[in-house]
């Protein structure tokens, strides 16, 4: 993708996340430091995940930039003080629950997509991929598609007096894998673990991404005076726990800045 964006961008080599799991991820991130109450990340519990969300919704960095006189607009699943979630998070049923079991599809599915979409109400017990894919599968087309437009929309404001700290957090090329390269969403199955384990269908995912992210770029350096731009995806391929790819491909993550 760099050689597709304007020169400026600076792509960092052989980047590897903090964590290899979104929330978990995403809180060392916020809170700038490792997470020392994470004791085993490989197994962690549902509060866990609770406290990732917490650590994320009192993160040093937006008080730092609020404090400096920005503008905050939240366009992810996390809440922040004052700023919530565009589609809340529900982690999992019950406090104690464990929710990491590796082996397994759709232990995997619920482990890092699953939580955005869950309903509280639901008996966790109960729900299978089958029951709810639809479901899923709308909210998930949904919230990519809310996502997209507003980051197009707010690159087309200008007219700002004060400076804006825009964070966007979309799924994509996180299965399920919901459009291929042109942008058409597919209209059959998206959760079996044959399409999981389909590498054409994560590169047509990918590809797609890859062009979303292009043209966000472009609008953003058309309309903005010296805007700094940070690309970077929160963990590596899921596949690389059930393909006999090295594990380290989990961590190893895209970071570009301009």
């Amino acid at each position: 993708m760099q050689t597709s964006l304007k020169k400026g961008f600076f792509l960092a080599k052989n980047s590897r996340s903090n964590y290899n799991e979104t929330a978990f991820s995403m809180a060392a991130t916020f809170s700038m430091q490792y997470l020392t109450w994470l004791k085993d990340s490989k197994a962690p519990s549902s509060l866990s995940y609770y406290k990732a969300a917490s650590s994320v919704e009192i993160s040093p960095v937006i008080q730092y930039m609020k404090a400096a006189g920005y503008d905050f607009h939240n366009l992810s699943i996390f809440d922040f003080a004052d700023h919530p979630s565009l589609q809340k998070n529900y982690f999992i049923n019950g406090e104690t629950k464990s929710v990491i079991l590796y082996n397994t599809l759709w232990e995997s599915y619920k482990r890092d997509i699953r939580w955005n979409f869950y309903n509280p109400q639901a008996n966790d017990s109960a729900v299978s991929p089958g029951s709810q894919e639809n479901l899923f599968k709308k909210s998930g087309l949904n919230f990519n598609n809310i996502i997209i437009d507003s980051l197009s929309k707010l690159s087309a404001v200008t007219d700002n007096e004060k400076p804006r700290f825009i964070y966007g957090h979309v799924y994509i090329p996180h299965f399920p894998y919901l459009y291929n390269s042109a942008g058409v969403p597919y209209t059959d199955s998206v959760y079996s673990a044959e399409i999981f384990h389909d590498k054409k269908r994560f590169s047509e995912y990918t590809a797609y991404g890859r062009k979303i992210l292009i043209s966000l770029v472009k609008k953003l350096l058309q309309k903005n005076n010296q805007p700094v731009i940070i690309l970077q995806s929160d963990h590596g391929a899921a596949l690389a726990f059930y393909d006999g790819s090295p594990k380290a491909y989990r961590f190893s993550n895209y970071s570009a800045f301009y």
